[in-house]
């Protein structure tokens, strides 16, 4: 579990507000077993993100799926669990964007 300590520091000199210094740089982290294997992360797309343990696609966080302790991108996911999208593709007539 990590810990961010978050705090500020301001100066002031004659009723002026000179500099405000904010600290958020502090980050405890109690126990390293909590981290990622960092063998098991990449840069996609100009971000740090994990490696799909299925098939190796590299993902961002945004993107990835977890099944028990296992990251996995979308196409994986719906093959091993055999779900698909909720959503569908049909526009709307009613709805009027352009």
């Amino acid at each position: 579990m990590a810990v961010r300590v978050t705090f500020g520091i301001s100066l002031v000199r004659n009723q002026r507000l000179i500099s405000i210094i904010d600290l958020k740089c502090l980050t405890f982290v109690r126990n390293m077993s909590d981290m990622v294997d960092k063998s098991r992360l990449a840069i996609s797309k100009g971000q740090l993100g994990p490696v799909c343990d299925m098939c190796g696609v590299l993902m961002t966080f945004g993107e990835s799926l977890t099944i028990d302790d296992q990251y996995v991108c979308l196409s994986c996911y719906e093959s091993m669990t055999g779900i698909t999208s909720s959503t569908d593709s049909n526009s709307n007539p009613g709805l009027r964007m352009q």
